[in-house]
């Protein structure tokens, strides 16, 4: 059918509100679960993004070189200045 987009304020079309005067409170209540569901696998997934760039970050800061730790330190074995 068409929705009626008359109730709309401005250019502002309000969704959940235009959908529960077409379908009813059950297609309100299915909107609100999906919108919940959509901020929940967003938070998910920045946060699984997030848990796997640090793991990568640390594992690449841990792979230096004995030798380069070494060439980084100002003092050299047996008190020297490099």
């Amino acid at each position: 059918g068409v929705i009626d987009t008359s109730n709309a304020d401005g250019s502002k079309m309000e969704v959940v509100s235009v959908l529960g005067q077409v379908g009813g409170p059950v297609v309100t209540d299915l909107v609100e679960v999906f919108s919940l569901c959509a901020i929940g696998s967003s938070m998910a997934g920045a946060s699984v993004s997030l848990v796997d760039f640090f793991e990568d970050a640390i594992g690449i800061l841990s792979e230096k070189k004995p030798s380069e730790q070494i060439k980084s330190s100002p003092v050299v074995s047996g008190g020297e200045f490099a």
